[in-house]
């Protein structure tokens, strides 16, 4: 999902996407009933699922700016800026931890664990 955002902000053109169902096994927190399959698909009424952390993150920022990876196939990158300040998302696609190296307008370095998103509170020209 971070990374479709991602692609779908350098477009530019974009105002808005809609994404998953509300609930359900489809959707962004588990229905106020259960899972229909607890057995297989086991959750608590109402849960969020981690997607939903996503589009927390993301929420109230109106502008992306461009980001590069030099390893787009191990971690992916999505910065963001609004009224609250500038945010930047870290998906790691990899099954291993990995070292990133912010440069350009924000500098820092950061490990990204192993299949997560890191978020990162961007603030002024540096960030550490």
């Amino acid at each position: 999902t971070t990374l479709s955002l991602a692609s779908l902000a350098s477009a530019g053109t974009i105002d808005a996407v809609t994404y998953f169902e509300t609930t359900g096994w489809r959707g962004v927190m588990e229905a106020s009933s259960g899972s229909m399959d607890p057995v297989n698909f086991p959750s608590e009424p109402g849960q969020p699922f981690p997607v939903y952390d996503i589009l927390e993150a993301v929420n109230g920022f109106t502008r992306a700016r461009h980001s590069a990876s030099s390893r787009p196939e191990a971690v992916g990158a999505l910065v963001l800026e609004g009224d609250r300040g500038a945010r930047l998302l870290l998906a790691n696609l990899d099954g291993v931890a990995h070292p990133v190296t912010l440069r350009g307008h924000w500098t820092g370095s950061h490990t990204v664990p192993a299949r997560s998103v890191t978020l990162i509170e961007l603030s002024g020209g540096t960030h550490a």
